[in-house]
């Protein structure tokens, strides 16, 4: 079973949700529960009395930037949250059922509450507006990478990038040092699938025609996830389960490729599984 990863246009959606109910809403409580792993690994602040910040602030405005979410309070205080893999954010009405499932859970003076739940390299934290740059994943995502949501996302952009590296399509998408923001080793295989480009090419070597195919896959399958809700697998603010399934990867295991019907093949490709067509990958 592999868990979900939530990237980009799930980070969106996520964001988006927050944006249109949030705001307004006063903290009047902070729970966490089962946070002694993440306090280890630095994911968690290691004194949990950190999250009091929050009460009595109002927040004012929730953004997202690759994988990372940022829910800006009155006082300059933020959570940042990154839900990388497996992990969800649920809004409860005054009405509905808390989610008991949870690392942090804010309550608000209306009655409504906000858990989050974080798996893996997953982070919930929080910061001044001036400390932000302490965060690895708001640094990781709101610094540097161009992202397709944003208006400066061009082909010519990219394909400079691209084309001065001469490295795996794995480490040109996919981590602190892509070239583009939000996106792991799910979005990657089927990015290099719809354009055709094997896992194995470097940058420096695809023709301006593959690097337009890698773009226009980029901008395709991002648009088709944000229509569908996210992926299959991944649920929404409020509980929502996406529609989106992937063109390439571990459930491909077996399988056949949809457009000439080999037997997908996988492999060990820059530090993870890489799942790929080896007839329509070149």
């Amino acid at each position: 079973m592999f868990a979900v990863s939530v990237e980009l246009p799930e980070t969106h959606i996520l964001a988006t949700q927050m944006q249109e109910v949030l705001p307004g809403k006063t903290v009047d409580s902070v729970r966490t529960s089962s946070t002694d792993k993440l306090q280890r690994i630095g994911f968690i602040h290691r004194d949990v009395k950190t999250y009091n910040r929050l009460i009595g602030e109002t927040a004012k405005k929730a953004h997202g930037r690759g994988m990372t979410i940022v829910v800006s309070f009155s006082n300059s205080v933020n959570v940042v949250v990154g839900l990388e893999y497996g992990g969800t954010a649920l809004y409860h009405t005054p009405e509905g059922t808390s989610d008991e499932k949870f690392h942090l859970k804010l309550g608000f003076t209306d009655g409504s509450d906000l858990t989050v739940r974080v798996k893996s390299m997953g982070a919930i934290l929080v910061y001044s507006t001036d400390e932000l740059d302490k965060s690895y994943i708001y640094k990781r995502d709101f610094s540097t990478g161009l992202s397709p949501l944003e208006k400066d996302f061009i082909f010519e952009r990219l394909s400079d990038a691209i084309g001065s590296q001469n490295k795996q399509m794995k480490a040109l998408l996919v981590g602190k040092d892509a070239v583009v923001v939000g996106f792991g080793n799910a979005a990657y295989q089927e990015f290099i699938y719809q354009a055709g480009i094997h896992p194995k090419r470097k940058g420096s070597e695809l023709s301006p025609a593959e690097r337009h195919a890698l773009f226009d896959a980029i901008l395709e399958i991002v648009s088709a996830r944000l229509v569908q809700g996210g992926k299959t697998d991944f649920i929404d603010l409020y509980g929502t389960p996406g529609r989106y399934e992937p063109l390439m990867g571990p459930h491909m295991k077996g399988q056949c490729c949809q457009r000439c019907d080999t037997v997908i093949e996988s492999g060990q490709i820059g530090g993870g599984l890489t799942f790929f067509c080896p007839t329509c990958q070149r």
